[in-house]
């Protein structure tokens, strides 16, 4: 009996191993099956014999990136692509197909694209700016993928997104880190580098140490980077937006980034410089050479600069805001620096305009300077028309911004009206100081510091708004314990209507 009993006992046991055996097996496959790594081979342009029978082999037995993402995108799973040094072309022509078989590459799965670095590692959808048969990366349908050091560039495409495009239906997540997205374009579109795309609700972009730069679009927004994703997501840090240009046949906005459509974009000690924006038309207006933000969108920028950005004008247009332009939408700039930047007619620095809707504009802890224009509101500008505009300033200095235009109004700080809705700039804790042509010769002790709507105080709460019309404002201030309400006119002579 304990024979027979020792023997059931062994047997139960071998059975039990077995089913580990089995489970772990099942396990171990599922994991392979869950995620692939393809490591290319070849620099060749070419497509997968077999798309998902779990092995990157293009017709000569070489792994090629299009081969990979094919495989990629068939073969279930969070897969990975090691891309060594070496510089991709895509060659095999044909636009507007969207599962990586010709022109673009498309990114239809959960996918990781591993270079070797933003300088060795090339994927190029031509030989030469210019001559892209394609946009370069296509990230579309519920794809969750990832681009690490590599370099794209000579996309060109007559729709949006020139180097990389986000479109799909539903919720996408794309993550660039130390991406060089740089020489490509988008013709009659937006976002010559990046766009984020309208169809792609809820989307979650992050772009990380990367650079965006010299990218052309001739659409309406973004030079660099278009999001226009409703309630979808852009985080961009620690990265830079250069020499970026859109250069537009109509009214144009965004030489460096344009947001639109309510989505929100959060820029985190990133560089915006020399970018710009021009127009060939002569009746359309040109907005914010850095960024450029409407339709209720949502930017908050947080260290970092925004600088030597521009706007051009043509014929009898305006170029508004050399640096920001905030129409109908939100904006936030904490500890960053705006300088140096320049509009051809009007608002060099900083503008907010309610014009459909209200607008507004929260500055702390940050530096205006430097910024010009040839006629009014070189450092921040603060305008409404159809709707509210409110802009708000902290602990913040606004200095040494000048214009080009000897009857110029407001050289640090320019606010109004124009029609029956409030324009309200509240300033506490800030100065305001050190702009061209300086007039205190007709002003009493009252309104001491005031010069073409900038106003040089220090450590006071107060509150700038316009009256009806376009002829003066009134400030309210309070210094040392007394409320002064000072008329100011235009072109520096003010007075003071009230101590008390």
């Amino acid at each position: 009996m304990r024979i027979i009993r020792a023997r059931r006992i062994s047997y139960t046991f071998s059975i039990c191993m077995l089913l580990l055996l089995a489970m772990a097996s099942a396990f171990h496959l599922t994991r392979v099956f869950d995620a692939a790594t393809f490591v290319v081979n070849t620099t060749a342009d070419t497509e997968d014999a077999n798309p998902g029978n779990g092995i990157c082999q293009d017709s000569s037995g070489n792994c090629s990136l299009r081969a990979a993402i094919m495989e990629a995108n068939a073969f279930a799973g969070n897969d990975v692509i090691t891309l060594p040094a070496g510089t991709y072309t895509l060659t095999i022509t044909g636009q507007n197909e969207q599962s990586s078989l010709t022109g673009d590459l498309d990114i239809t799965s959960n996918i990781v694209i591993n270079g070797a670095g933003s300088t060795a590692t090339v994927v190029q959808a031509g030989v030469t700016e210019g001559s892209g048969i394609d946009r370069v990366f296509d990230i579309r349908e519920s794809s969750i993928a990832e681009i690490k050091n590599l370099k794209i560039r000579h996309g060109l495409i007559n729709s949006t997104g020139g180097g990389l495009r986000v479109e799909a239906t539903g919720v996408v997540g794309l993550t660039l880190f130390n991406v060089d997205i740089s020489d490509n374009g988008a013709t009659g579109a937006s976002g010559g580098g990046v766009s984020i795309a309208s169809m792609a609700t809820g989307s979650l972009v992050t772009i990380d140490s990367s650079r965006i730069g010299d990218n052309i679009s001739t659409g309406t927004r973004g030079g660099g980077i278009i999001n226009f994703s409703p309630n979808g997501e852009l985080h961009l840090i620690n990265s830079t937006v250069i020499g970026n240009l859109l250069n537009s046949t109509g009214a144009a906005g965004g030489g460096g980034i344009g947001v639109r459509s309510q989505s929100s974009t959060t820029i985190i000690n990133t560089n915006i410089t020399f970018n710009a924006v021009s127009t060939s038309s002569v009746t359309e207006d040109t907005y914010g050479g850095g960024i450029s933000l409407i339709e209720q969108s949502l930017v908050s920028l947080s260290g970092g600069s925004v600088s030597n950005n521009g706007v051009k004008s043509n014929g009898s247009n305006s170029g508004y805001a050399g640096g920001i332009h905030n129409q109908d939408a939100t904006l936030s700039i904490t500890n960053s620096t705006v300088g140096s930047n320049s509009s051809a007619t009007v608002y060099g620095g900083v503008r907010t305009s309610g014009f459909n809707s209200p607008a507004t504009t929260t500055i702390t802890s940050s530096v205006i300077e430097n910024n010009s224009a040839r006629d009014a509101g070189a450092g921040v500008a603060n305008s409404a028309s159809g709707a509210t505009a409110v802009t708000t300033i902290v602990n913040s200095l606004i200095r040494n911004n000048t214009f080009t235009d000897t009857f110029a109004e407001g050289g640090g700080l320019f606010n109004r009206s124009s029609g029956a809705n409030s324009a309200t700039t509240n300033i506490t804790n800030s100065t305001i100081s050190g702009h061209a042509f300086d007039w205190n010769s007709e002003c009493d002790d009252c309104c001491t510091h005031i010069h073409n709507f900038s106003i040089g105080l220090t450590n006071f709460d107060m509150m700038l708004y316009s009256g009806t019309g376009v002829k003066y404002s009134i400030l309210y201030y309070q210094r040392n314990k007394f409320t002064c309400i000072c008329r100011i006119w235009k072109y520096g002579e003010c007075g003071c209507i009230l101590c008390m």
